[in-house]
């Protein structure tokens, strides 16, 4: 499987299962938007992946304004369609309105099986 052109928004992305989702896609050749509530934990877990390709989501994923503020930077910083995996242990009903905004925002995209959006 080739990732090479996709960005993939890792949630809960610092540890677990989260942590090998975001380190799988990497090998994969995605470029890894690794979800984590401070600075300090993305650091920790970027160390042994590296930075090549991984950029930090720093947001609370309890609080709907942190997460929608943080979804406006990488829209805006990217302008182009994110895949989500969402592995945050908690806080998925607070992330519900900016997560459909999102999607909203990718079937804006051109048509194509590459480019559909779902929450599963």
């Amino acid at each position: 499987m080739d990732l090479a052109a996709r960005t993939i928004l890792v949630t809960g992305g610092t540890s677990g299962t989260g942590l090998a989702v975001a380190k799988a896609a990497h090998r994969l050749g995605a470029d890894v938007l690794l979800g984590s509530r401070s600075q300090t934990s993305y650091a920790e877990a970027v160390a042994p992946i590296g930075d090549d390709r991984v950029a930090p989501f720093i947001a609370d994923f309890a609080d709907p304004r942190s997460l929608e503020a943080a979804l406006d930077r990488v829209e805006m910083a990217l302008n182009r369609p994110t895949d989500i995996v969402h592995c945050a242990a908690g806080g998925l009903e607070p992330m519900l309105r900016p997560l459909l905004r999102a999607t909203a925002a990718l079937r804006r995209t051109e048509p194509g099986p590459e480019r559909e959006a779902a929450i599963v």
